[in-house]
């Protein structure tokens, strides 16, 4: 199953006007099914009117079905199988309904056999802990409005992004000014900054969610003129040398690796061969750990990445100054260790 890739549209709602785009809506209308409970039914149609109203043939069991029509035959063959894109929305509702079930196995079953996207809308407040365990690795919307939430399964779709445009070659070794070598070979090198620098952006750091290359590889290609098959060549490489850790895809896909984890040894690099003085970071964070008790669930710091503060937690665990856990509600340290207030005497 894919995750939902972060794409561009041309067009957008008006609470999300002002955005610019680069690519144009294709011809043909995508049919997006929409699975859902029947409580839910005034969400549905709301969004399904907002797809069609922008280009997206949305398929709602109460406009397609007639009364006397086969549920299997309806919802099954004319719905999920001549569909290009499956939209679950989850709720309390829906989570308890057999059908709702019924039709997420079969549309897991056809995005294992064949290329097809699948969705998640989480309603309610719903968390991770409440979406099926088959949807535990695609990445979800959370619902905000109905025009937001349409506006981002259109941008999924369409399969563009809105990321700002990767600079030149020399924009992405500019770093290397400071004398930290992220990796030898400069292909590597542009490979892993440009990397580190999207995951960075588009992953959630407080969760667990994986990264997909392909859309990266091709925009290398186009920007800087790096084969695709050299940026395969030097993801194996960052890989075999553990300064990242990721997968090659089913299918050999050029370009498409799973990012599974980025160890914080290569992302302290990344923070100094950015010109931050990550240890200066790393001591302002433990004095504030040490003055504030009740500072012990770290969200953010002093306004700084949240990978910058989750690194720096890293390396002050790392030195032996404090001990913390780190899930998906972001890190919260357990305890300082004695050799902190030591060390910070000695750094003053």
């Amino acid at each position: 199953m894919r995750c939902v890739a972060v794409q561009r549209l041309t067009s957008a709602p008006s609470s999300v006007a002002g955005r610019k785009y680069d690519a144009a809506m294709p011809k043909t209308s995508p049919k997006v099914f929409i699975s859902h409970a029947g409580e839910d039914q005034e969400f549905v149609l709301d969004l399904g009117a907002q797809l069609r109203s922008s280009g997206l043939d949305a398929w709602v069991s109460a406009w397609e079905l007639l009364p006397g029509d086969s549920l299997v035959r309806g919802i099954l063959e004319r719905g999920i199988a001549q569909s290009s894109c499956f939209v679950i929305v989850l709720s309390h509702a829906s989570l308890a309904k057999p059908w709702v079930q019924k039709e997420l196995d079969v549309a897991i079953e056809r995005s294992v056999a064949e290329e097809y996207r699948i969705i998640p809308v989480l309603l309610d407040g719903l968390t991770r802990e409440d979406v099926p365990t088959g949807l535990r690795d695609v990445l979800w919307l959370a619902h905000k409005t109905v025009a937001e939430t349409a506006f981002e399964i259109n941008r999924s779709i369409q399969g563009l992004s809105t990321r700002p445009p990767l600079g030149g070659l020399a924009a992405h070794l500019a770093g290397a000014s400071s004398g930290v070598t992220m990796a030898e070979n400069p292909d590597d090198d542009l490979v892993l900054r440009s990397l580190l620098r999207e995951y960075s952006v588009h992953v959630d750091p407080t969760s667990y969610l994986n990264y997909f290359t392909d859309d990266l590889a091709r925009h290398l290609e186009s920007e800087t003129g790096l084969p695709v098959e050299a940026f395969d060549e030097s993801v194996h490489e960052l890989n075999h040398k553990g300064i990242l850790r990721a997968d090659r895809m089913a299918g050999h896909t050029p370009g498409r690796w799973l990012i599974r984890d980025i160890p914080g040894t290569t992302w302290w690099a990344f923070g100094l061969s950015e010109q931050l003085d990550m240890e200066d970071i790393a001591r302002r964070l433990l004095i504030q750990l040490m003055n504030d008790q009740s500072f012990r669930r770290v969200h953010e710091f002093q306004g700084l990445p949240f990978w910058v503060v989750k690194t720096a937690c890293w390396w002050l665990c790392r030195q032996g100054f404090i001990r913390y856990d780190h899930s998906n509600s972001g890190i919260f340290v357990k305890s300082i260790e004695p050799g902190a207030k030591r060390w910070m005497r000695s750094a003053m």
